[in-house]
């Protein structure tokens, strides 16, 4: 009888031992977050592609039975998935998903105050300096890292077996990332300042990063689409303020834009937007490096230019900057 009991305990053990923690990410970019950090120790699922509107999901028994079983949730918060997230939740029964708990990870939440680039519209004027209702946070890298930290925090109280190397997967992507945001802000450099076209505020954190100003294509006291009113008042205002391109990334409508690239004859710039909508967009790192590419480089005539200085002049300055003590 001893036996057999030991022999169940050493199953038992074993089996603890081999259980996989499962994360459901609710949008493409958070899934190549928690990846960098836990690799191939736990399993990771996408509730959305980069093709889909996150706000508008509709949830199906697949998507239910993958919460019933997950062990956390990571999503964007702020809203944008509020038409949806509290029926997954409640359908899935999944109790570590309530309010408060550990196992419920919103990134906006550690994003904190934030400044309201020039040239968008404010929908909420009264909060200057705050997330607009439904805004994704990811396109800062610096804010990447808050969460990236944030989230290894968590996993690591999750699933303790796999602690130390989620710690030391997490140590080496901060000190990558943080050396490849010193590489795409020296290289965007000269966009600060430069003006965008885009359908709405999407943008607006990416515009903050990289001090761009972006003109969106809504209604400033509705927030509704602009109506052919106002777009001919944008058109008019371009011939004596002219912008750089128009953008837009995988999902967004672009009837509005295509027509007004028609009538402006402005470049059009499409951008990845999150992880997987091209074949250069794979994962965290080549978001941002696409994304800034892709705004630097002008191959709307005969020949591609581009605005980014010399390599060599970049890497000497991060050279500099490197080797500079106390930079950061």
């Amino acid at each position: 009888m001893k036996k057999i009991l030991l022999i169940l305990g050493f199953i038992l053990v074993g089996a603890n031992a081999e259980a996989r923690v499962t994360i459901l990410a609710c949008e493409p970019e958070w899934a190549g977050v928690a990846k960098q950090i836990v690799k191939t120790k736990a399993d990771i699922i996408t509730a959305t592609n980069s093709s889909q509107n996150p706000r508008n999901v509709i949830v199906k028994t697949p998507l239910v039975s993958i919460a019933r079983g997950a062990d956390m949730m990571f999503c964007s918060g702020n809203d944008l998935e509020s038409k949806w997230i509290n029926y997954l939740i409640n359908s899935s029964a999944n109790f570590k998903f309530l309010p408060g708990e550990i196992t419920m990870l919103y990134a906006s939440e550690y994003v904190g105050k934030k400044q309201i680039p020039q040239g968008m519209i404010v929908d909420r004027p009264n909060q200057l300096g705050y997330l607009w209702k439904g805004e994704r946070v990811h396109l800062n890298p610096h804010y990447i890292a808050k969460i990236a930290a944030e989230f290894t925090r968590r996993i690591k109280i999750i699933d303790p077996l796999n602690s130390i190397a989620y710690q030391a997967n997490y140590d080496s992507f901060i000190t990558k990332w943080n050396k490849a945001i010193l590489r795409w802000e020296l290289k965007a450099e000269p966009l600060k300042g430069l003006k965008f076209i885009a359908n709405d505020n999407s943008w607006s954190t990416l515009a903050e990063w990289l001090g761009l100003q972006i003109i969106t294509l809504r209604d400033p006291t509705t927030g509704a689409k602009a109506d052919q009113v106002m777009l001919n008042q944008v058109i008019q205002n371009l011939r004596t303020n002219p912008v750089e391109a128009i953008i837009f990334g995988g999902y967004e409508d672009k009837k509005t834009l295509l027509w007004m690239r028609d009538k402006t004859k402005i470049r059009v710039v499409w951008l990845p937007f999150t992880i997987g909508a091209g074949a250069n967009s794979q994962d965290i790192f080549q978001l941002f490096e696409t994304t800034v590419n892709a705004l630097l480089t002008d191959c709307s005539k005969r020949y591609c230019t581009t605005l980014a200085k010399p390599k060599e002049v970049i890497e000497r300055k991060l050279n500099l900057i490197e080797s500079t003590p106390n930079s950061n």
